[in-house]
Protein backbone atom coordinates (compact mmCIF):
# COMPACT_ATOMS: atom_id res chain seq x y z
CA UNK A 1 0.00 0.00 0.00
CA UNK A 2 1.43 3.38 -0.77
CA UNK A 3 1.97 6.13 0.69
CA UNK A 4 -1.09 8.48 -0.23
CA UNK A 5 -3.34 5.20 0.71
CA UNK A 6 -1.63 5.70 4.49
CA UNK A 7 -2.19 9.70 4.25
CA UNK A 8 -5.76 9.02 2.67
CA UNK A 9 -8.75 11.34 5.20
CA UNK A 10 -11.16 9.15 6.82
CA UNK A 11 -14.33 10.35 4.76
CA UNK A 12 -11.80 8.98 1.46
CA UNK A 13 -11.13 5.57 3.02
CA UNK A 14 -14.77 4.68 3.77
CA UNK A 15 -15.69 5.68 -0.21
CA UNK A 16 -12.74 3.80 -1.10
CA UNK A 17 -11.91 7.32 -3.12
CA UNK A 18 -8.34 8.08 -2.00
CA UNK A 19 -6.57 10.83 -4.10
CA UNK A 20 -3.91 9.62 -5.77
CA UNK A 21 -1.68 13.06 -4.60
CA UNK A 22 -1.21 13.96 -0.76
CA UNK A 23 -0.77 17.33 0.17
CA UNK A 24 2.74 17.56 0.41
CA UNK A 25 2.57 17.24 -3.20
CA UNK A 26 0.30 20.56 -3.69
CA UNK A 27 3.45 22.83 -3.47
CA UNK A 28 4.87 20.78 -6.37
CA UNK A 29 2.16 20.13 -8.53
CA UNK A 30 -0.88 22.33 -7.55
CA UNK A 31 -3.10 21.10 -10.65
CA UNK A 32 -2.31 17.51 -10.60
CA UNK A 33 -2.93 17.97 -6.84
CA UNK A 34 -6.49 19.51 -7.53
CA UNK A 35 -7.70 17.00 -10.47
CA UNK A 36 -6.58 14.36 -8.13
CA UNK A 37 -9.20 15.50 -5.62
CA UNK A 38 -11.74 16.36 -8.05
CA UNK A 39 -11.41 12.84 -9.19
CA UNK A 40 -11.58 11.49 -5.48
CA UNK A 41 -14.80 13.43 -5.16
CA UNK A 42 -16.43 12.62 -8.56
CA UNK A 43 -16.32 8.99 -7.46
CA UNK A 44 -17.70 9.92 -4.14
CA UNK A 45 -21.05 11.16 -4.95
CA UNK A 46 -22.23 7.67 -6.12
CA UNK A 47 -25.29 7.70 -4.13
CA UNK A 48 -26.09 11.61 -4.25
CA UNK A 49 -26.41 10.87 -8.47
CA UNK A 50 -28.87 8.30 -7.35
CA UNK A 51 -31.03 10.07 -4.79
CA UNK A 52 -30.94 12.98 -7.89
CA UNK A 53 -32.54 10.40 -10.37
CA UNK A 54 -35.15 9.71 -7.42
CA UNK A 55 -36.01 13.32 -7.33
CA UNK A 56 -36.67 13.56 -11.21
CA UNK A 57 -39.10 10.42 -10.94
CA UNK A 58 -41.42 11.97 -8.93
CA UNK A 59 -43.79 8.84 -8.56
CA UNK A 60 -43.82 6.17 -5.88
CA UNK A 61 -43.78 3.40 -8.98
CA UNK A 62 -41.68 5.25 -10.90
CA UNK A 63 -38.92 5.45 -7.52
CA UNK A 64 -39.37 1.90 -7.13
CA UNK A 65 -38.85 0.64 -9.85
CA UNK A 66 -35.44 2.88 -10.05
CA UNK A 67 -34.25 2.44 -6.70
CA UNK A 68 -35.11 -1.81 -7.21
CA UNK A 69 -33.35 -1.73 -10.42
CA UNK A 70 -30.07 0.00 -8.83
CA UNK A 71 -29.90 -2.28 -5.93
CA UNK A 72 -30.55 -5.65 -7.76
CA UNK A 73 -27.46 -4.52 -10.32
CA UNK A 74 -25.05 -3.30 -7.72
CA UNK A 75 -25.58 -6.54 -5.09
CA UNK A 76 -25.47 -9.05 -7.95
CA UNK A 77 -21.99 -7.08 -9.10
CA UNK A 78 -20.85 -7.26 -5.57
CA UNK A 79 -22.06 -10.44 -4.63
CA UNK A 80 -21.77 -13.00 -7.27
CA UNK A 81 -19.98 -11.59 -10.20
CA UNK A 82 -16.97 -10.18 -8.10
CA UNK A 83 -16.96 -13.17 -6.21
CA UNK A 84 -17.26 -15.65 -9.28
CA UNK A 85 -14.84 -14.13 -11.27
CA UNK A 86 -12.59 -13.05 -8.40
CA UNK A 87 -10.32 -10.70 -10.55
CA UNK A 88 -7.88 -8.73 -8.66
CA UNK A 89 -7.27 -4.96 -8.50
CA UNK A 90 -4.35 -3.28 -10.16
CA UNK A 91 -1.23 -3.34 -8.66
CA UNK A 92 -0.95 -0.51 -5.67
CA UNK A 93 -4.80 0.45 -5.00
CA UNK A 94 -5.20 1.18 -2.04
CA UNK A 95 -8.30 -1.16 -1.17
CA UNK A 96 -7.82 -5.50 -1.27
CA UNK A 97 -10.57 -7.34 -2.43
CA UNK A 98 -11.79 -8.39 -6.09
CA UNK A 99 -12.06 -5.20 -8.71
CA UNK A 100 -14.52 -7.42 -11.72
CA UNK A 101 -16.34 -5.75 -12.40
CA UNK A 102 -16.21 -2.21 -11.28
CA UNK A 103 -19.19 -1.15 -9.25
CA UNK A 104 -18.82 2.52 -9.65
CA UNK A 105 -18.58 2.19 -13.16
CA UNK A 106 -21.45 -0.07 -13.47
CA UNK A 107 -23.77 2.57 -11.62
CA UNK A 108 -22.39 5.71 -13.53
CA UNK A 109 -24.07 3.41 -16.43
CA UNK A 110 -27.15 2.85 -14.67
CA UNK A 111 -27.43 6.62 -13.59
CA UNK A 112 -27.11 7.54 -17.44
CA UNK A 113 -29.98 4.87 -18.81
CA UNK A 114 -32.01 6.31 -15.76
CA UNK A 115 -31.11 9.83 -17.58
CA UNK A 116 -32.14 9.20 -21.00
CA UNK A 117 -35.15 7.04 -19.46
CA UNK A 118 -36.46 10.29 -17.54
CA UNK A 119 -36.02 12.74 -20.24
CA UNK A 120 -37.45 10.64 -22.85
CA UNK A 121 -40.74 9.75 -20.51
CA UNK A 122 -40.91 13.82 -19.60
CA UNK A 123 -40.02 13.93 -16.35
CA UNK A 124 -36.46 15.75 -17.28
CA UNK A 125 -36.53 18.51 -20.00
CA UNK A 126 -33.25 19.95 -20.72
CA UNK A 127 -31.19 18.57 -23.02
CA UNK A 128 -28.63 20.92 -21.38
CA UNK A 129 -28.95 18.75 -17.64
CA UNK A 130 -28.84 15.73 -19.75
CA UNK A 131 -25.62 16.17 -21.83
CA UNK A 132 -23.75 17.88 -18.76
CA UNK A 133 -25.03 15.15 -16.26
CA UNK A 134 -23.98 12.25 -18.64
CA UNK A 135 -20.36 13.48 -19.17
CA UNK A 136 -20.06 13.80 -14.92
CA UNK A 137 -20.69 10.14 -15.20
CA UNK A 138 -18.29 9.26 -18.02
CA UNK A 139 -15.64 11.19 -15.84
CA UNK A 140 -16.82 9.32 -12.60
CA UNK A 141 -16.09 5.71 -14.58
CA UNK A 142 -12.93 7.50 -15.77
CA UNK A 143 -11.88 8.34 -11.57
CA UNK A 144 -12.23 4.56 -11.04
CA UNK A 145 -9.22 3.97 -13.35
CA UNK A 146 -7.08 7.69 -12.32
CA UNK A 147 -7.68 6.42 -8.70
CA UNK A 148 -5.96 2.87 -9.06
CA UNK A 149 -8.98 1.02 -7.88
CA UNK A 150 -9.89 -0.42 -10.90
CA UNK A 151 -7.96 -1.59 -14.32
CA UNK A 152 -9.37 -0.19 -17.82
CA UNK A 153 -11.16 -3.71 -18.16
CA UNK A 154 -12.89 -3.75 -15.21
CA UNK A 155 -14.06 -0.54 -16.02
CA UNK A 156 -15.24 -1.10 -19.51
CA UNK A 157 -17.44 -4.48 -18.46
CA UNK A 158 -18.71 -2.78 -15.56
CA UNK A 159 -19.81 -0.12 -17.41
CA UNK A 160 -21.66 -2.96 -20.24
CA UNK A 161 -22.87 -4.66 -17.39
CA UNK A 162 -24.69 -1.64 -16.09
CA UNK A 163 -26.06 -0.26 -19.53
CA UNK A 164 -27.25 -3.69 -20.34
CA UNK A 165 -28.61 -4.70 -17.33
CA UNK A 166 -30.77 -1.47 -16.72
CA UNK A 167 -32.20 -1.54 -20.26
CA UNK A 168 -33.03 -5.14 -19.64
CA UNK A 169 -35.13 -4.41 -16.47
CA UNK A 170 -36.89 -1.64 -17.50
CA UNK A 171 -38.81 -3.31 -19.60
CA UNK A 172 -40.17 -5.12 -16.93
CA UNK A 173 -39.79 -2.02 -13.94
CA UNK A 174 -40.47 0.70 -16.92
CA UNK A 175 -41.27 4.55 -15.84
CA UNK A 176 -44.62 6.04 -16.74
CA UNK A 177 -44.55 9.09 -18.60
CA UNK A 178 -44.80 12.42 -17.79
CA UNK A 179 -48.52 13.68 -18.59
CA UNK A 180 -48.48 17.12 -16.60
CA UNK A 181 -45.77 18.59 -18.01
CA UNK A 182 -46.01 22.27 -17.73
CA UNK A 183 -44.54 24.17 -21.54
CA UNK A 184 -42.63 26.52 -19.20
CA UNK A 185 -40.02 26.69 -16.99
CA UNK A 186 -38.77 23.80 -18.25
CA UNK A 187 -35.46 23.95 -16.94
CA UNK A 188 -35.65 25.77 -13.66
CA UNK A 189 -35.24 21.94 -11.40
CA UNK A 190 -32.50 20.93 -14.10
CA UNK A 191 -30.43 24.00 -13.76
CA UNK A 192 -31.17 24.21 -9.70
CA UNK A 193 -29.58 20.66 -9.62
CA UNK A 194 -26.77 21.45 -11.49
CA UNK A 195 -26.02 23.76 -9.55
CA UNK A 196 -26.69 22.46 -6.49
CA UNK A 197 -24.03 20.12 -7.60
CA UNK A 198 -21.30 22.46 -8.73
CA UNK A 199 -21.40 23.47 -5.46
CA UNK A 200 -21.24 20.72 -3.40
CA UNK A 201 -18.13 19.83 -5.67
CA UNK A 202 -16.51 23.40 -5.24
CA UNK A 203 -17.63 23.01 -1.55
CA UNK A 204 -15.80 20.01 -1.06
CA UNK A 205 -12.59 20.69 -2.90
CA UNK A 206 -12.22 24.44 -0.98
CA UNK A 207 -12.85 22.33 2.05
CA UNK A 208 -10.32 19.65 1.17
CA UNK A 209 -7.77 22.23 0.53
CA UNK A 210 -7.85 23.93 3.14
CA UNK A 211 -8.58 20.89 5.86
CA UNK A 212 -6.48 17.86 4.48
CA UNK A 213 -2.91 19.57 6.37
CA UNK A 214 -4.42 20.77 9.34
CA UNK A 215 -6.28 17.29 9.71
CA UNK A 216 -2.96 15.11 8.46
CA UNK A 217 -0.74 17.26 10.95
CA UNK A 218 -3.59 16.26 13.54
CA UNK A 219 -3.60 12.58 13.26
CA UNK A 220 0.01 12.28 12.55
Amino acid sequence: MSNHCDDCLLFFKFNDNCPILTWDKFSEMPLQYLISLEMALTSAQLYFDLLIMLNFARTKWNRIHLGAIYAFILLSSELILKPFFQQPRPEGSCIDGYGFPSGHATSSAIIIIFILTLYSKGWIRSRLFVTVYILLMLNQSYSRIYLNYHSVEQVISGFMIGLVSSLLLLEHLPISENMYMKSDNGWSTELKVCRVRAIIIQTFIICGCLLHPLLTAWLH
